[in-house]
């Protein structure tokens, strides 16, 4: 539309239409981003990049500051706000600081994207305990049905798809699963319909040095 009558449009239409473009551009450069991800698992690249790239650390206060700053332009538009629950002195553990980016970024990317129309708050909390560090992110969206939860982590499924199309390929969770077992990690869900969600997040503590 744009190459055929761009001289009859007035600034508005031109700049929705451009928009237009770009937020289907992010979504196609996601969604390939995914699905190389995904293959590198399959293959071990990822795991040999992530043993060349891991390392101690334990300030997840920073680590999840830049996640939410990735994801806030997405929140305003949602309506929904940050709440970051993260103590001072928390065991190390042993990571690759951009992977662990990317998992926590696509839990709260799809915490904004399942919240209630209204919006709300999402909480990201870390604790401690039995040798791990566990990250959970919780929205007060509207929830996953029981009969789902068993299969939501397998890549391409979508969570009622029939009913919902504001969801994407199916891929995310299968990542950050993905991501989580190169930590030697583990990722696991609790939801309730019309409640919201809860996904926890699992680093085992490091070996002492």
């Amino acid at each position: 539309m744009l190459s055929r009558e761009a001289e009859e449009l007035d600034p508005k239409d031109f700049a929705s239409f451009l928009r237009g473009i770009q937020t289907g551009s992010d979504r196609l450069r996601k969604l390939i981003e995914n699905f190389i991800f995904l293959v590198e698992l399959e293959t071990g690249e990822a795991a040999a990049t992530f043993n060349w790239r891991k390392r101690r650390f334990n300030d997840f206060q920073t680590l999840l500051e830049s996640v939410i700053e990735q994801a806030q332009a997405d929140a305003e538009d949602h309506s929904v706000s940050f709440v970051i629950d993260a103590p001072d002195d928390l065991p190390v553990v042993e990571g690759d600081r951009d992977y662990l980016r990317g998992a926590l970024g696509r839990l709260v990317d799809n915490a904004i994207k399942f919240s209630k129309p209204e919006g709300g708050d999402v909480l990201l909390k870390v604790t401690a305990g039995d040798g791990e560090v566990i990250v959970a992110v919780s929205d007060k969206g509207r929830g996953i049905p029981e009969k789902e939860i068993g299969r939501i982590f397998d890549a391409f499924y979508q969570v009622d798809r029939e009913r919902y199309e504001d969801q994407g390929a199916g891929s995310g969770l299968a990542i950050v699963r993905g991501i989580a077992q190169l930590h030697g990690g583990k990722l696991w869900v609790e939801s309730e319909v019309g409640k919201g969600s809860t996904f926890y997040f699992a680093i085992p503590v490091a070996e002492e040095e």
